[in-house]
């Protein structure tokens, strides 16, 4: 079913749709397998480390110890990207000057079309690379980096669950 809405972004809207592309990045299978990748690296360097000690105990708690700290450093980092994002996303929020605008954003079962003062765009759904539903914002994908995003709160629940449905029938993953 064809829906509209229209909507000026704010800041909490842009930090809501930064903490879905945070969360969906770090949900991609190219993460996990480079996580892991770096995990195996860091064990068989630690097992490589202590190679030549003869006490066995002494050389898995020494592996345990270096995955260990490797998993608690990664997820410290993360953490610490995750609790500034909405510092980072205030700065280029204010940076990107076409967000001051009110945009109208339509969809039907062909796609999306969204458009403001600056021009319009017509997207077909299979255009989208991917989609992401977070809290409080859609995110629709042009590539790993670049998204669109659609505030929930200017949705009806009606739109919501249309909006869902026509971009899990459009977006193929």
């Amino acid at each position: 079913m064809p829906g509209e809405t229209s909507f000026r972004p704010d800041v909490d809207d842009y930090i809501g749709a930064a903490r879905v592309w945070y969360m969906h990045a770090l949900q991609a299978r190219r993460f996990a397998v480079r996580a892991s990748i770096m995990l195996a690296l860091v064990t068989v360097g630690g097992a490589l480390i202590v190679w030549d000690e003869p006490d066995l105990t002494y050389r898995a708690l020494f592996v345990l110890g270096m995955t260990g700290g490797f998993i608690g450093l990664i997820t410290i980092l993360m953490l610490i990207s995750y609790a500034l994002l909405p510092r980072r996303a205030t700065r280029l929020f204010h940076q990107q000057r076409i967000l001051a605008r009110d945009f109208a954003f339509l969809w039907n079962d062909v796609g999306t079309v969204s458009s403001s003062t600056s021009g319009t765009s017509t997207i077909p759904w299979g255009d989208y690379h991917d989609w992401a539903e977070g809290r409080a914002t859609f995110l629709f994908f042009f590539n790993d980096q670049l998204y669109q995003f659609v505030p929930k709160r200017v949705l009806t629940p009606e739109q919501l669950i249309d909006l869902r449905t026509s971009a899990q029938a459009g977006i193929v993953r």
